[in-house]
């Protein structure tokens, strides 16, 4: 026992010993990659937020101006054949690839640990500073529960190539800015870990990449989506003149140049392929078929998606007399005839439609929702067993948070609601790398894994927050129980140190919306509110030796909550630290004190 505490100490430890973090940070990965103590790379866990945001970065190798285009230019140049050519290369974070300057001398080109900016985007910049005419390589795992084929949508800037398996499925050898849902195209995932290796070139100016993966099914829930969580997203979507981006169009062919989306990927990611119509309209706003003088004219885009949400998108272009030598500049274009219309009307079920109009004609865009709204969510079928989930939901953006679900035997073959344990992680865990989350429930105890009746989620805290955000516990638990077979009279929460703080902040905060809780070496700052969960089941767990939450403070908070609420319990480890969670989870009588707790007291 006190060789197990003691080793649970220097865990909790972590922040001060990098190299713990490092042997952690493997440890607490997924099964599969606990199979090999050799895989040091991150892994990406199938979830509905698609963007692979954490990688290895290798480089930066020449790619020479004057060689762009040849077999020996940066592009071209396999600069991994020291571990294996670029069809067989496992990059770690240990990886050092020698290769031939500028200047003909061997250098030695590093591995960085990297994560992706939140629009998924990664800025070679922040590794290697300004600079052009590089290349660079991008690695990770993609983990997959089964042999399929996955959906990918990726950008760069500039040429790039991608692998997946040692196999070449993607290669754009031009010169672009980087957005995401350039390209799509689809490529073979095998069971268990798939290694993805990118190369990036870039020429000159800005350096980056970004990638998104996604299985069908994840697509096919994306369109399911609430409307008001993709309003961002398809507010963004522009139009252009096929071809250029100008916004000037000449008079000479006195007719209208074609119009299009500027990223027809992320329109179809979106909103799934549809066809649209273009009006014009002159300065005068009047509708016409054809350019009848130079000046100002309105292109008006309209579509309705395969489920039915209706899109407008205008905007301004120019037209030059084939005279003029002088181009007008757009932005000064005058725009008097223009009214704006309210920005925002809300949605409810009587009246499910959301119109956007922006201040200038140029973003403009109306959005209805025309689909009747069902009364019931429709549930996909599930089985038991663990998979790697994300929820979306819509604050100022879009924001999504990762989750491993496990669901119990019998799970989808009886027609019942199953009660659910929602575990909170602790501290320096916090991203969107479902692999470094470890879940200690059910623990591998066949007495109590065998007969274990819970759904049990596991989310990953986005790596904006240093503490566990309560509006987002609650945002998960509205998803639980529309998206699983949840009884949401049975809902319990627990977590250990930085979760076990999330518990408590939580139900301060939230007491009707929890069965019972389970703060295991956690505190709440506040305690002369603790009476406010006065009718809310607790059971709580500490070391009395913990040095990282003094056992003293929680002790005085636990008594003082026992003075208004009966239903306390307080499990103190005589000369236990702050790791307590494995044996606090292998207690099958906790789980039995679980089920006997219902919001129905």
């Amino acid at each position: 026992m006190g060789a197990y505490i003691m080793k649970k100490t220097m865990q909790s430890s972590v922040h001060l010993f990098s190299i713990i973090f490092i042997i952690l940070s493997i440890h607490l990965r997924s099964p599969l990659l606990a199979q090999s103590n050799k895989l040091t790379a991150p892994v990406h866990a199938l979830n509905s937020d698609g963007f692979i945001r954490n990688w290895l970065i290798l480089g930066a190798f020449p790619n020479p101006m004057n060689k762009l285009s040849s077999s020996d230019g940066g592009y071209q140049k396999d600069f991994l054949e020291s571990v294996g050519g670029e069809t067989k290369a496992i990059l770690t974070i240990s990886s050092r690839i020698p290769y031939m300057n500028e200047g003909g001398t061997t250098s030695t080109a590093s591995v960085f640990s990297v994560q992706t900016a939140p629009s998924g985007i990664f800025n070679f910049d922040n590794v290697f500073k300004n600079v052009d005419y590089k290349a660079a390589y991008a690695f990770c795992f993609i983990e997959s529960d089964q042999d399929q084929q996955v959906v990918c949508y990726f950008g760069s800037n500039d040429d790039a190539k991608v692998w997946v398996n040692g196999n070449l499925v993607h290669q754009i050898p031009i010169a672009r800015s980087c957005v995401p849902g350039q390209d799509k195209f689809t490529f073979q995932l095998k069971k268990g870990l798939n290694p993805v290796l990118l190369k990036i070139c870039n020429r000159w100016g800005d350096w980056a990449f970004v990638m998104e993966v996604y299985t069908d099914e994840l697509l096919s829930s994306m369109t399911q989506r609430s409307i008001i969580r993709s309003l961002r997203d398809i507010q963004n979507l522009e139009i252009k003149q096929k071809d250029t981006y100008s916004d000037v169009f000449s008079f000479e062919n006195k007719s209208f140049p074609e119009i299009q989306w500027v990223n027809p990927a992320q329109v179809e990611k979106l909103l799934g392929k549809f066809p649209i119509s273009v009006e014009w309209y002159d300065g005068n706003l009047n509708k016409v078929t054809k350019p009848v003088a130079s000046g100002t004219y309105t292109a008006l885009v309209q579509g309705i998606s395969a489920d039915s949400i209706y899109i407008r998108k205008a905007k301004k272009f120019y037209c030059s007399d084939q005279n003029n030598q002088k181009l007008i500049d757009p932005q000064k274009i005058n725009e008097k005839n223009w009214v704006p219309i309210p920005k925002i009307y809300g949605s409810s079920k009587e009246k499910p439609i959301v119109k956007v109009f922006m201040d200038r004609p140029s973003d403009a865009v109306e959005i209805s929702y025309l689909a009747e709204l069902k009364g019931k969510t429709d549930k996909p079928a599930w089985s038991s067993g663990k998979y790697a989930k994300s929820f979306d939901r819509f604050l100022s953006r879009s924001q999504s948070c990762p989750y491993w679900l496990y669901l119990p035997e019998g799970y989808g073959k009886k027609d019942q609601k199953w009660p659910v344990i929602i575990y909170l992680h602790g501290s320096f865990l916090q991203g969107s790398d479902l692999s470094r989350i470890d879940t200690p429930i059910p623990p591998d105890n066949p007495e109590i894994k065998n007969d274990f009746p819970f759904i049990v989620i596991t989310p990953q805290c986005p790596s904006e927050y240093d503490a566990w955000p309560q509006d987002l516990i609650a945002d998960l638990i509205d998803e639980i129980i529309a998206k699983y077979d949840a009884d949401a009279d049975r809902i319990y929460l627990t977590g250990h140190s930085l979760g076990g703080r999330g518990v408590w902040n939580f139900a301060i905060h939230y007491p009707d919306r929890l069965a019972a809780i389970v703060p295991v070496s956690g505190t709440y700052d506040h305690p002369e509110d603790i009476c406010k969960i006065k009718n809310l089941p607790v059971w709580a767990f500490h070391g009395d030796a913990d040095q990282a939450i003094p056992f003293d403070k929680v002790n005085e908070m636990v008594n003082q909550l026992k003075t208004c609420d009966k239903n306390v319990k307080f499990t103190v480890y005589p000369n236990a630290g702050h790791g307590i969670s494995d044996i606090t989870y292998n207690n099958k009588e906790l789980y039995q004190w679980l089920l006997k707790q219902s919001n129905h007291r």
